[in-house]
């Protein structure tokens, strides 16, 4: 198993491709639910994560976008390392926010839930 340390660095590729994947789609149609469908959908970016976190995307309401990554090695499954992953990404997450605003929608916001491997909730971000 590999320290969570020497793994963070392709974890915040992959949420960066998250947030990415929001922004691209924020100008679109329904841009909650293409988005949803962007994250749920890319394949290069699950198998990025594949080993480390499942995630899944979803749309809560017509203004928010919850993203769940539920941890597959004991040691991401920390509400330590969730934190540091969201701070890292945290301008991403809010850049995609204020692309969300733009596209019409009011009182955006994109939430990420980190989950255990029981799936339990250990950390909770809301960008907005």
């Amino acid at each position: 198993m590999k320290p969570a340390k020497k793994l963070l660095p392709v974890i915040f590729l992959s949420i960066l491709s998250v947030a990415l994947s929001l922004l691209l789609v924020a100008c679109g149609g329904n841009p909650l639910q293409e988005a949803v469908d962007e994250i749920n959908s890319d394949e290069a970016m699950h198998a990025e994560l594949d080993g480390l976190y499942k995630v899944h995307a979803e749309a809560q309401g017509e203004s928010t976008i919850k993203v769940v990554f539920r941890a597959e090695l004991e040691e991401l499954a920390t509400s330590e390392i969730s934190q540091l992953i969201s701070d890292e990404a945290a301008s991403e997450f809010l850049a995609a926010v204020d692309e969300m605003r733009k596209a019409g929608i009011s009182e955006p916001a994109v939430v990420l839930e980190f989950l255990d491997l029981g799936g339990n909730i250990i950390y909770v971000r809301t960008f907005n």
